[in-house]
């Protein structure tokens, strides 16, 4: 017998402000069915050796940035596959936004920017896809509501593979 368990959805929640993480999870906690994945708590899995991205950033920091993307991807996956609604919060510069975008490939994802609207440093860029809201704007139950009834704005196709 077939199991023809519909696949969940992918939020994800981007912002270089804690935000993301209380609105990810409030996120979550509204959903039918869904899980919460912190980005940072994936890339926390890494214990010794750890290489911080900053300003700068060595080959191997962008190395375990990209290893702490793609985890927090299989992770929700895994869960997306048996029903469920998937919320990542994730901090990602606009220098990699392309490379998330990339690994969460062939991934239709619904991509929410936390941060002032005209902010064009902001993850994503000046010319940012996605859903782009301002938590100064509201609290956290009315940003999750918006999210939820604008999330046709925050659809973003992912390259094909």
């Amino acid at each position: 017998m077939e199991d023809q368990t519909e696949t969940g959805r992918l939020f994800v929640i981007s912002s270089a402000e804690p935000a993301r993480t209380t609105v990810g999870r409030a996120l979550a906690e509204t959903l039918t069915k869904a899980v919460f994945i912190d980005g940072e708590v994936v890339g926390d899995v890494v214990v010794s050796g750890r290489a911080e991205v900053g300003d700068e950033p060595s080959s191997e920091a962008v190395e375990q940035l990209l290893f702490r993307y793609a985890g927090g991807l299989v992770l929700a996956d895994t869960y997306r596959a048996a029903g469920f609604d998937a919320v990542i919060a994730e901090e990602i510069p606009s220098l990699f936004f392309e490379d998330y975008l990339e690994i969460a490939a062939p991934e239709t994802l619904h991509l929410v920017l936390l941060g002032p609207t005209g902010d064009a440093g902001a993850t994503g860029g000046s010319d940012a896809v996605g859903l782009r809201l301002d938590p100064a704007e509201r609290d956290v139950p009315e940003t999750v509501l918006e999210i939820i009834k604008r999330q046709h704005e925050a659809v973003v196709e992912t390259p094909e593979r």
